[in-house]
């Protein structure tokens, strides 16, 4: 699967407004301080935000896109935190876009990174749900 240094973190949670954006910002930063790499993936089409506060300008990957998702990542102010925009509240339901949950998940923790981060939609549907059950740590 992935590289075992690489540890990847799912932030899903059941409803709007339970934080999962900030605490995904505020665990990247962290980790980001101390010396790590690590790429904030925003699969949230309702909550976009994620890359506004990480200073980034949002490029949405679509499927013709998937293979090559290291090419869509942006570098923020902060040394070593990157944004990948997998949705955004203009683009139809994200899962949509990428009807191969596996091979995407296989192309995000390919990313040269520590830590990976996804910060997975309210929306309880497939690609969460196998998202999250693949993640190393998932926080609910």
């Amino acid at each position: 699967m992935h590289d075992a240094a690489t540890k990847i973190i799912a932030i899903g949670g059941c409803r709007d407004g339970n934080l999962r954006s900030t605490m995904a910002l505020g665990l990247a930063a962290r980790l980001s301080a101390s010396g790590r790499t690590v790429v904030l993936v925003d699969c949230d089409p309702v909550a976009t935000m994620m890359p506004l506060w990480a200073g980034v300008e949002s490029r949405i990957a679509t499927p013709a896109q998937s293979t090559s998702l290291d090419k869509l990542i942006e570098p923020s102010a902060t040394p070593g935190l990157s944004v990948l925009t997998l949705a955004h509240a203009k683009t139809p339901a994200w899962f949509s876009n990428f009807p191969d949950t596996k091979d995407l998940f296989e192309k995000i923790s390919n990313l040269n990174a520590d830590h990976i981060i996804l910060v997975l939609p309210t929306a309880i549907d497939p690609m969460s749900a196998s998202f999250f059950f693949l993640s190393d740590i998932p926080v609910l």
